[in-house]
């Protein structure tokens, strides 16, 4: 009998069927996505519009504002600005492969998605320069925040399983709109990204141009070529 596993399909080879559009108008190759395919503006904006725990919660609540309260418990907690760069990444690949809930996702059935999940992460987190897989004290903030939505989220908790998780923010979160968890979730992006990618001058570059720059500075990187090679 074929375990999980098994059924993985040949990484590294595109089809003319195993790809999405994406917001700015590239080809995602799900099996063999490339150092210019993540657009991190793509990105944001589909995490923007994701809703956390499948959609259950009593208001709409984003991964995008999800990323940014992890990376800024990391912040508050005084950690290093990799590992806050860290915090605001660590559910990237869901803008390519939808948000699965925990449960569901450590179901050994799941076995495929998770393997193909590391992959993608492993080329964003080279691509995109950020630590992969996510430090402790990451983790520890994705737990938190885990709890807090949990508690701040649902109209009540079944036998207030996210306890286990222990510490929780004192304050209430208050969800933000899909616009404003995109911004937000730019806005620390271009803070702290070690790419020199920056946000746009209004001015002088309309916000159509910029994810066409953000690949090309991306696929300009040979570092970051050759080491998808031997990826």
């Amino acid at each position: 009998m074929n375990t999980a596993r098994d059924l993985i399909p040949e990484w590294g080879k595109r089809s003319d069927t195993d790809w999405i559009q994406t917001h700015t108008g590239k080809r995602f190759h799900l099996l063999d996505p490339r150092p210019e395919d993540f657009v991190i503006e793509d990105i944001a904006h589909a995490l923007s519009n994701q809703c956390r725990f499948a959609g259950h919660t009593t208001r709409f609540y984003s991964v995008a504002e999800h990323s940014v309260r992890v990376a800024r418990y990391v912040e508050s907690q005084n950690g290093w600005r990799d590992e806050v760069y860290a915090a605001l990444n660590h559910d990237n690949s869901d803008a390519y492969m939808l948000d699965m809930p925990r449960p569901f996702k450590y179901l050994p059935e799941f076995e495929v998605y998770k393997d193909i999940e590391h992959r993608v992460m492993e080329r964003m987190a080279k691509t995109l320069r950020f630590r992969y897989p996510k430090p402790s004290l990451v983790h520890k903030a994705d737990n938190v925040l885990l709890a807090t939505e949990a508690r701040d989220l649902f109209t009540s908790v079944i036998d207030n399983w996210h306890l286990k998780y222990g510490e929780m923010l004192p304050g209430r979160i208050r969800p933000w709109s899909p616009r404003k968890a995109n911004r937000e979730f730019l806005k620390m992006f271009y803070r702290l990204n070690p790419l020199g990618i920056r946000a746009p001058r209004r001015r002088w570059i309309s916000w159509a141009w910029q994810p066409a720059m953000s690949a090309v500075r991306i696929a300009k990187w040979p570092e970051v070529v050759e080491a998808m090679a031997t990826t």
